[in-house]
């Protein structure tokens, strides 16, 4: 069995020399002083990842965006500062983390019911609630703190550099997923996220589901027929309780380009792939696209794919439909403008209060 510092060196190693994963990070203890943010060129040159593509063949490895040597190192020296926490009366479960941005996930350490108190060290690149849930905010690094009268251990977050093509945004949702995974609650149901940006950009999704952990795979721009075959990489692997789906508006885009009908047949063929390879005892939930002021055109279209696939959901077993639509609309019809970001097409932080009060409410009750 591999130790600690030697896991450490293969993930770098890996990452660098885009193979598959090898495994997570580990770190552990001493004291804080100031960690600064880096960005995706910060002392060296990113990595190019092989061009975007609208799909890939099933046996086509991505490609992975590396750090740079400079931020590579700086990794490396904060695993070093804290590699006597895993010893410590109180420490993380997992010592360090590596997630994409916009996630969220619950801190876990060795002793429950303790009133711990959490800090970061950049709440631009990570901040963390009162409660133990991270949420990353940007690329960088940051070190969270957690103490407990005279305790206290650390946890290195790396929030991973922006991808520069498909592929690249692939690998990070595998590595992030992974990391997920390693730092979950034993013996809790684990909730799977996929799907197109509304859900991507869903920092606060783990708080809709507080008793379960939660992997967050969406990528945003994607397409159903791409998840037609990301769900294999992205979705099956992990063995998910229950999947929560947002895809669809992509296909259709902002003019309409395809039709409502031929979108409700490519969900419900993603849907039927799902249930073959997860099995039936797996609830599937199908969130509902938003009709937004930015596909004006499109409206019609969504409006008939929406419908198609709640006809479906409802005779199909354990397949649920989740209507966040009709709360996003005014008496009038029309999308609510407060509700949605400066885009017009993303909801904003008042919108994903919707997200976690509907979506929430609905996977909680199936899964109970």
């Amino acid at each position: 069995m591999k130790n600690w510092k030697e896991r450490f060196i293969s993930l770098l190693m890996a990452w660098i020399m885009a193979l598959s994963w090898a495994g997570a990070v580990s770190a552990a203890s001493g004291t804080i002083s100031s960690v600064t943010e880096w960005g995706v060129d910060a002392g060296g040159k990113q990595a190019k990842s092989l061009p975007a593509k609208d799909d890939f063949s099933d046996d086509e490895v991505p490609a992975v965006p590396c750090l740079s040597l400079n931020q590579e190192n700086r990794l490396r020296a904060l695993v070093k500062r804290y590699e006597k926490d895993k010893s410590a009366w109180l420490h993380f479960s997992k010592p360090s983390c590596m997630l994409v941005k916009n996630r969220s996930l619950r801190l876990v350490l060795n002793r429950k019911k303790l009133k711990v108190s959490y800090t970061s060290s950049n709440n631009k690149i990570v901040t963390v609630s009162g409660s133990g849930i991270i949420y990353t905010r940007k690329p960088g690094l940051a070190v969270i703190t957690a103490k407990y009268k005279k305790h206290s251990c650390h946890m290195v977050v790396c929030v991973l550099p922006k991808e520069t093509g498909f592929y690249g945004k692939v690998q990070n949702r595998l590595v992030s997923a992974n990391e997920a995974v390693e730092a979950a609650v034993k013996k809790r149901k684990t909730v799977l996220i996929a799907g197109s940006s509304a859900v991507d950009r869903w920092i606060s999704a783990q708080s809709a589901f507080p008793s379960y952990n939660v992997i967050n795979n969406a990528i945003g721009g994607t397409t159903t027929s791409q998840w037609l075959v990301l769900y294999k990489q992205l979705i099956v692997p992990y063995k998910p309780d229950a999947v929560v789906l947002f895809v669809g508006s992509n296909d259709i885009g902002d003019s309409g380009r395809i039709s409502g009908k031929r979108s409700a047949e490519r969900i419900t063929l993603l849907i039927r792939k799902l249930r073959a390879s997860l099995g039936k005892d797996v609830p599937i939930f199908y969130v509902s696209m938003l009709i937004n002021w930015r596909r004006q055109r499109a409206w019609k279209e969504e409006r008939n794919s929406n419908a198609a696939v709640k006809k479906f959901c409802g005779k199909t077993q354990n397949v649920y439909y989740i209507d966040v639509a009709s709360s996003f609309l005014n008496g009038s019809g029309y999308p609510i403008r407060s509700l949605f970001d400066t885009d017009l097409l993303h909801p904003n932080s008042q919108g994903y209060k919707i997200f976690r009060q509907i979506i929430g409410k609905k996977v909680r009750k199936v899964l109970k």
